[in-house]
């Protein structure tokens, strides 16, 4: 009696936690998607980021599946679809334990990859769209100029052009935020964008790895009350066999 009582409060929980689980996936799936499809003009900055993005989008895809055997096997109670459940649960925290080595072991690369490629973005900034669309965002958005500094763009069509518009600063001379550039006779930012490029990495891995952590944890909980609702239901089937074996003796002996 208190062994399918307990089944009974496991079922319900762990069906709210699978639904919850879709929502999650299906939400992670949805921002993977989106980040995919709106930064295709950013793939050539490093493949890791495309790699962490498909990541994103298969993790999301497997939450959202599992999610569904999770749900379908909780209300079934059909013991094969438990044990599968309970597979592909250990399947997707190693996926998700994979994903938090490779990000770990690629983050410090990841810095001067991109890097690198900002300068190339500079040198070809009116080549490609994808080269302008990025350098703007950096320079409009968080107030810098060039990578490291405004000098930077010397190697810019061969210091034939002007600077961006969104180099040049519009506050007061100030060396702490803007300084005088006597090669392009304008007033610009003086700090580069390398710090803002830094700091959005640190937050996305941060916001990552956080979320992956919260979610690996969640995921032990709901694999441990997997094989707990499990094992409650393979008792309640040899108590039902036993109270039938004990029935069909009983009406033997009469």
């Amino acid at each position: 009696m208190l062994c399918s009582c307990c089944s009974g409060v496991l079922r319900l929980f762990l069906c709210c936690i699978n639904i919850l689980f879709f929502a999650i996936g299906a939400t992670i799936l949805t921002i993977g998607t989106l980040l995919i499809t709106s930064s295709n003009d950013f793939t050539y900055i490093t493949s890791d980021m495309r790699t962490g993005v498909i990541l994103i989008i298969v993790m999301g895809s497997l939450l959202s599946c599992v999610s569904i055997v999770g749900v379908a096997s909780t209300a079934s109670a059909w013991k094969p679809l438990i044990f599968a459940n309970v597979l592909v649960l250990v399947l997707l925290i190693l996926l998700e334990l994979t994903a938090g080595i490779y990000t770990m072991t690629s983050y410090s690369s990841l810095k001067s990859t991109v890097g690198e490629h900002m300068h190339e973005a500079i040198e070809k900034y009116e080549e490609e769209s994808q080269y302008q669309e990025f350098v703007d965002f950096f320079q409009k958005n968080y107030n810098c100029c060039g990578y490291e500094d405004s000098s930077d763009w010397r190697g810019y069509h061969n210091n034939t052009k002007k600077l961006p518009n969104d180099c040049k600063c519009n506050g007061t001379l100030d060396n702490s935020i803007c300084s005088f550039n006597e090669r392009y006779k304008v007033t610009v930012w003086s700090k580069g964008c390398s710090d803002a490029i830094k700091d959005v990495i640190d937050r996305l891995s941060w916001s990552l790895g956080m979320t992956a952590i919260g979610l690996t944890i969640v995921q032990l909980l709901t694999l441990g009350l997997t094989v707990v609702f499990c094992l409650c239901k393979v008792i309640e089937t040899k108590k039902s066999s036993s109270y039938a074996l004990n029935d069909q003796q009983k009406l033997q002996k009469q």
